[in-house]
């Protein structure tokens, strides 16, 4: 079993890439705890929260565009949007992360 881990992040969410939803750190959250996945969002009155279980996620990998450098999230839950990339500056600790949580 893994404890908790948080991290302040962006997220950018929607269809695809190109019609989706951008919110940017420190108003993006994600939350690996036990087998949930939590990524919230949360601006003023603007307030989402997507949770994935471990069995949920197919895979992950980096995304590197002109301008940003991010994860892109592929899952088959369908209450959550089907594009899903988190950007932070905490990436590699993320991805190691996201790694060891999915092997246990």
């Amino acid at each position: 079993m893994i404890n908790g881990k948080k991290f302040y992040l962006g997220v950018r969410y929607g269809n695809n890439k190109w019609d989706a939803v951008n919110v940017t750190w420190p108003f993006g959250l994600l939350y690996i705890q036990n087998d949930l996945l939590i990524i919230k969002c949360n601006f003023l009155f603007f307030r989402k929260e997507f949770i994935l279980n471990r069995s949920n996620i197919i895979s992950f990998y980096e995304h590197n565009g002109i301008i940003s450098r991010g994860i892109i999230i592929h899952h088959n839950c369908v209450s959550v949007p089907v594009f899903i990339m988190i950007f932070s500056h905490h990436r590699k600790e993320i991805i190691l992360f996201l790694k060891t949580w999915l092997l246990v």
